[in-house]
């Protein structure tokens, strides 16, 4: 948290503020970070329409904000505390949209409980 307050030349109770801890501001920072998930489109073919949204995720995961999303999906294996703080705020780190294949899907989204 110094390192990032001195960066954005502030005090770091101005973070603590906004963030109540570092998982959480970095949680910010990587949905900020990554490009916005657009769906595959609707081909019909349910299959290849979730390849392609898990490998999208998985190319995200690789990317720029990977490694801190990495360090966030670590973090809420080993915390049930901050899982379910996260799930609170509307946030998981596995939640990807799943694609829609007819009413089933239409607008859902794919979160591991």
């Amino acid at each position: 948290m110094d390192a990032v307050a001195a960066r954005a030349g502030a005090g770091k109770g101005s973070l603590y503020r906004r963030w109540p801890g570092r998982a959480e501001l970095v949680a910010d920072a990587v949905r900020h970070a990554m490009p916005e998930f657009v769906p595959p489109p609707d081909d019909g073919d349910l299959r290849d329409q979730l390849t392609a949204a898990l490998r999208r995720c998985a190319d995200d995961l690789h990317g720029p904000s990977g490694q801190a999303s990495r360090g966030l999906l670590a973090e809420a294996v080993r915390s049930p505390d901050r899982r379910r703080r996260a799930a609170a705020a509307g946030h998981h780190p596995l939640t990807c949209p799943a694609p829609s294949s007819g009413p089933r899907g239409a607008g859902s989204t794919v979160s591991p409980g």
